[in-house]
């Protein structure tokens, strides 16, 4: 199985950069504030996930601005609209063949509040017939994934569970 594992900072950077060696003036993409984890399409686009909405963007690389195609996942990603942050904060994403598996926070406010909504493992697979790109929300989201690392005796030594109990503000200076 060939799993290729991405950060949003390398994939956005190299996809960006790429087309800037025969470029005239730089790329820039648009709608997206904070990227947060991205995946190639194809040799000419990527989809991207922005950390502060639950919203799937696919760009082409060399395109400037132009958004091929965008799909808001809250409703599959099952998120409280009445919480108190209504966002998943996707963070990681893993590409095997056609399929995305995404990964949110799992983590905690700044304050260390529990924010339910970030707690999110899902799939989307890729559909693609031409010019034409299409993301399918695969089965349903996995909402227990801390609860099972904790309970996984091989893990216990790292206590997942209080780890992601921990402020963000906290971990990031960890």
């Amino acid at each position: 199985m060939n799993i290729k594992l991405f950060t949003a900072t390398t994939v956005i950077t190299a996809l960006a950069i790429a087309p800037l060696a025969n470029a005239d003036k730089p790329v820039k993409y648009s709608g997206v504030c904070d990227g947060s984890a991205a995946v190639p399409v194809d040799s000419s686009g990527f989809i991207v996930a922005n950390d502060e909405d639950n919203i799937l963007r696919v760009y082409k690389r060399d395109k400037s601005g132009e958004l091929v195609y965008s799909q808001d996942i809250s409703c599959f990603l099952q998120i409280d609209p009445k919480g108190e942050n209504p966002e998943a904060d996707i963070e990681g994403a893993a590409l095997v063949g056609n399929r995305i598996y995404w990964i949110s926070s799992h983590g905690t406010n700044d304050e260390g509040e529990p924010r339910p909504n970030r707690f999110r493992f899902f799939a989307t697979d890729i559909e693609s017939n031409g010019n034409h790109i299409n993301l399918k929300s695969v089965g349903t989201p996995f909402l227990d994934l801390v609860q099972v690392l904790e309970n996984s005796a091989d893990l216990k030594k790292f206590d997942l569970g209080e780890a992601a109990k921990k402020s963000d503000q906290i971990q990031r200076r960890s």
